[in-house]
């Protein structure tokens, strides 16, 4: 519900608003990117429709998200809190939200290794977890798609 617009030197807006109802005219952009922000939310598919909504023709999205069998351990382990997310996502569920809204899919894969991000050589390290079939080991996930 609240929206906020902060402006900067460099002509950036930064604008707080509500995913399931974005503040802005339909067809404005030409990327849209949701970082871990759709577990969050009790209507996925009204978000991934504000997206569809507010992208320009083949305007891209990209959404991340936590792989749901890391997001579990996270959470026995303590290092979540407990219902932190409404609904986890595998990579096949959010590329049929996305289908379905008429969207097509670029990439969906996992990604990072580790789920903070500083392992040194991350980078080297996922190319070669990937190039041998380990891929389920990353711990986040992206898709990126094209509206039609």
């Amino acid at each position: 519900q609240r929206q906020m617009c902060i402006r900067d030197s460099s002509n950036l807006s930064l604008i707080l608003g509500d995913a399931l109802r974005l503040p802005f005219r339909e067809c404005s952009f030409d990327v849209v990117i949701a970082s871990a922000t759709i577990e969050h939310l009790p209507e996925p598919t009204k978000m991934i429709k504000e997206i569809n909504c507010v992208l320009k023709k083949n305007g891209i999205c990209v959404i991340t998200t936590p792989d749901p069998f890391f997001e579990a351990v996270a959470t026995k382990i303590g290092h979540l809190a407990k219902e932190q997310h409404i609904e986890t996502f595998k990579l096949s569920r959010l590329i049929d939200l996305f289908r379905s809204e008429e969207f097509k899919i670029l990439l969906a894969e996992k990604f990072m290794i580790s789920p903070i991000g500083f392992v040194p050589f991350e980078s080297m390290v996922e190319r070669i977890i990937k190039k041998v079939g380990l891929s389920f080991l990353m711990c986040n996930q992206v898709v990126v798609t094209r509206k039609l």
